[in-house]
């Protein structure tokens, strides 16, 4: 319970935690890599055995062959000393024989070569998986390292930026107040309709009686907006005209004037650092957004795309 009212109070965390359990996703599928790099391996090394006995048959009909070869020139003196026909027709025998044997040679020697192009196309996969693994990896540490910072930058500027408050509202507070809070005015009919004083058309659609709670309002509890536009509302805010209407009571002639009282409310200089860093709180906030949203995007791009286009993104 505790835990999901922590995420429920910081999605910014509950994000990085989330993004952290992508990253042990990609572990385990480095692990996968791993497994089958070593499968490779193990193939490549059976096959390595395999060509070492192929050598190993290669050279022994070799020394056959040479063996023979003898055996024809010591059959061929005999043929041409003696002029048997039965030691001519064990001469054709053999070289029969020489011929199978030069074939299975040939044979053998394109199993070799098929072997080391297996062996060779092996050692090309294993080394494209490794470096797609370590790419992956090297990924997923950087944005764990930008989230960290990310959200020990979001902490520092929440912290400080909530003291400041607590000590400026606290010192308002403490002020007593020196103007009468003023009395009750009766509704007066002005003019010949009856009809009200004129408003201000600012005054009309956003009245500053009726809006929230701003710096200047000690009574009312006021807390720091997360995002860049709500900074800013509090700053137009401040700055926002008041209209008061100033009611005098009836002339000599019986005539009522009322006039309106336009007041512009002065910025305060104990504020303005205040809103300094309500500005650069906002942007820095909007920058590191940015900054994270754009490093998913390549991540997801290069999970995406195959082997060859990730190793040239890598490489870039």
């Amino acid at each position: 319970m505790e835990y999901e009212e922590e995420t429920s109070k910081n999605p910014q965390r509950s994000e990085s935690v989330s993004t952290l359990i992508d990253a042990h996703c990609l572990n385990d599928k480095n692990e996968k890599l791993l497994k089958e790099l070593e499968k490779a391996y193990e193939l490549v090394a059976k096959y390595e055995d395999e060509n070492f006995g192929l050598r190993a048959q290669l050279a022994d009909y070799k020394e056959k062959e040479n063996e023979f070869k003898r055996q024809i020139e010591a059959l061929s003196s005999l043929v041409i000393s003696d002029g048997s026909h039965q030691r001519t027709v064990d001469l054709q025998r053999v070289y029969d024989q020489l011929l199978y044997k030069d074939g299975r040679i040939v044979e053998l020697n394109n199993q070799i070569l098929e072997k080391e192009r297996q062996i060779l196309d092996l050692q090309e996969a294993v080394r494209e998986q490794g470096e797609v693994a370590s790419a992956k990896s090297k990924a997923v540490q950087i944005v764990n390292q930008r989230l960290l910072e990310i959200d020990g930058r979001h902490t520092k500027d929440a912290s400080t930026e909530t003291d400041v408050g607590f000590i400026e509202r606290g010192g308002r507070r403490k002020q007593p107040r020196v103007t009468s809070p003023g009395r009750a005015v009766p509704q007066l009919r002005l003019g010949n309709n009856g009809s009200p004083p004129p408003l201000d058309p600012a005054e009309d659609q956003s009245s500053y009686t009726t809006e929230t709670a701003t710096y200047d309002d000690a009574e009312r509890e006021w807390s720091p907006s997360p995002s860049a536009s709500a900074a800013l509302n509090r700053i137009s805010k401040k700055y926002r005209k008041k209209v008061t209407f100033d009611l005098k009571p009836p002339g000599p002639g019986g005539k009522k004037d009322p006039k309106v009282k336009l007041e512009f409310m002065s910025p305060d200089t104990a504020r303005l650092p205040l809103q300094g860093l309500d500005n650069e709180f906002a942007q820095q906030i909007i920058d590191l957004t940015n900054e994270n949203d754009e490093l998913r995007r390549i991540i997801a791009e290069i999970e995406r795309a195959p082997i060859p286009e990730q190793d040239m993104r890598i490489a870039q």
